[in-house]
């Protein structure tokens, strides 16, 4: 399942929870029932979301990873003497240092915009359960009451 599919069902899974607790609390008539959905779905969204934030340790294994494979491809030209390489060993050194570093910002963004999009539907997700957390106990009362 791609991340936004998980992020999508964790956002259906607390408007389902949140409305089916104010249901629940209709049904039973007992109208503080209507707040626990909410409460259910806040506790589910933060659970998935933050078992899934390890940012930083992507982001080291990101920049850790590329560094030693920049150190693998150039580990004879590390031990020569700087005055024995030549232009076009500097110049093949530069490009593929640059290279490197492309690729890190590469995967940084990629990293980037995962987050973002885990952090739009973590705040849909957490408002919407706790506005029924909040408020769904009254909401329900007055469902029952008219």
């Amino acid at each position: 399942m791609s991340q936004k599919n998980r992020y999508r069902a964790v956002l259906v899974a607390a408007i389902a929870l949140s409305v089916g607790g104010i249901i629940w609390a209709i049904s039973t008539k007992h109208s503080e029932y209507g707040d626990r959905g909410g409460a259910i779905a806040v506790a589910v969204a933060l659970v998935v979301f933050f078992l899934d934030r390890n940012y930083p340790d992507k982001l080291y294994k990101i920049v850790s990873g590329e560094a030693s494979e920049l150190r693998k491809d150039l580990p004879e030209e590390e031990r020569q003497a700087a005055a024995s390489l030549q232009t076009d060993d500097l110049e093949r050194r530069i490009a593929t240092l640059e290279k490197g570093i492309k690729d890190i910002h590469t995967k940084v963004n990629l990293r980037s915009e995962s987050q973002k999009l885990q952090t739009k539907y973590l705040v849909w997700a957490t408002l919407i359960g706790t506005l029924v957390w909040g408020f769904g106990g009254a909401f329900a009362k007055a469902l029952i009451n008219r």
